[in-house]
């Protein structure tokens, strides 16, 4: 009864010892993968709950959630498909959409990545061409900035920027992995490794965070830590049996020469969307719906396929990163995803009822409706 009713949700919402040693690379700890998990209640490692259902009208209709910035009490969504951000307060009511696409003063060809300025409460957005547009809280262009080269992702951190660079571009390989803008004064930090997939993105930010900011690369299990201009191991990762071998990192993959033969062997190798709290470490890999969990308190690293939203008897997606708020998370579920638990709930006899909670958030939904976002804290 228990997999018939888990296996018809999760098709609704899909169709969208001691672990530690002293690393070989540094001081940093190496975190050993030690527990493989089908399932955890989010009460387990998250707390805060809140449900947003965020406004649907014509001038706030979103594609997909590329990104969440929340910051002063407000929902910044990134839209890459629409070339949007949609602004909303932190109930979910629509508050403006900024989408300024064209070849004049504070417009753009497409946005890469978008970031928020703290100490300036602005937002800064990531362009193609490349530039960085920056723009006050009602969403007045202020400024823009010309960049001297593309770049895949931004983090503001106490008037520290920071660019992700393209690891291979023009058919050459980067010098560096990150530059730092700081002053009127670029550096730039982290000799990349030997690219071994050539323009292959998987999706989830590899730099995030603030305070110190984290970044990951491919084909490295360290997770790393930015603080000003520097960067430096904060752990490194022993996926076991999990772990992308040496021996396979002799040639050069196509994306989906790569991830075929990663998915068929179940094996890393990028991290993803880190996350850093007081008692919890949580980030994903290239392997599809998995959340690795990484327990400060006694170095524990487990995996799990999905966590259960105890409230609404859930099973969730795969979480989204929520910057500008630290320690901060989400899951973004699609309304068409939840109504359709009803009819498949209806059609399915073994299938236990919807809880009541969920029946009550269904009813004030529609199906062409905005993503519902699953907000928590990460403890």
């Amino acid at each position: 009864m228990k997999n018939a009713i888990e296996t018809l949700i999760l098709t609704g919402l899909l169709v969208l010892g001691a672990g530690c040693t002293t690393s070989q690379y540094g001081n940093e700890p190496t975190i050993a993968l030690q527990v493989n998990g089908k399932s955890i209640e989010d009460t387990t490692f998250l707390y805060a709950p809140r449900t947003i259902c965020l406004e649907t009208c014509d001038e706030a209709l979103i594609a997909r959630v590329d990104k969440v910035i929340e910051w002063n009490q407000t929902l910044y969504i990134l839209d890459k498909r629409r070339k949007q951000v949609v602004v909303f307060d932190t109930d979910g009511k629509h508050k403006y959409t900024l989408r300024r696409v064209g070849g004049g003063q504070g417009e753009y060809g497409s946005i890469i990545d978008a970031s928020i300025d703290k100490k300036k409460n602005e937002l800064v957005l990531l362009t193609d061409p490349s530039a960085l547009l920056r723009f006050d809280s009602q969403g007045n262009f202020i400024n823009s900035q010309k960049l001297p080269a593309y770049y895949n992702s931004i983090v503001i951190d106490n008037n520290y920027t920071y660019l992700e660079n393209d690891t291979y571009a023009n058919n050459h390989p980067a010098e560096y992995s990150i530059t730092i803008l700081h002053d009127g004064h670029r550096t730039e930090i982290l000799e990349p490794l030997k690219e071994l997939a050539p323009y292959c993105f998987i999706g989830g930010h590899q730099l995030r965070g603030s305070s110190p900011t984290m970044f990951t690369r491919k084909f490295d299990r360290t997770i790393y830590k930015i603080t000003q201009e520097e960067i430096n191991p904060l752990y490194h990762i022993d996926f076991a049996k999990e772990t992308f071998p040496e021996e396979a990192k002799d040639k050069v993959y196509d994306c989906r020469e790569l991830n075929n033969y990663a998915i068929k062997n179940r094996l890393v190798y990028l991290m993803t969307d880190v996350i850093n709290a007081r008692k919890n470490l949580v980030f994903k890999t290239n392997l599809p719906g998995n959340i690795y969990i990484l327990s400060k308190t006694d170095s524990i690293l487990s995996e799990y396929n999905v966590v259960y939203n105890s409230e609404y008897k859930l099973p969730l997606p795969k979480y989204t990163p929520i910057t500008g708020e630290e320690e901060a998370i989400c899951f973004i579920v699609p309304a068409s995803s939840l109504i359709n638990l009803r009819t498949l709930a209806g059609k399915n006899p073994h299938a236990k009822v919807i809880s009541p909670e969920l029946a009550q958030l269904l009813d004030n939904m529609k199906e062409e409706g905005n993503p519902i976002i699953f907000r928590y804290k990460l403890k």
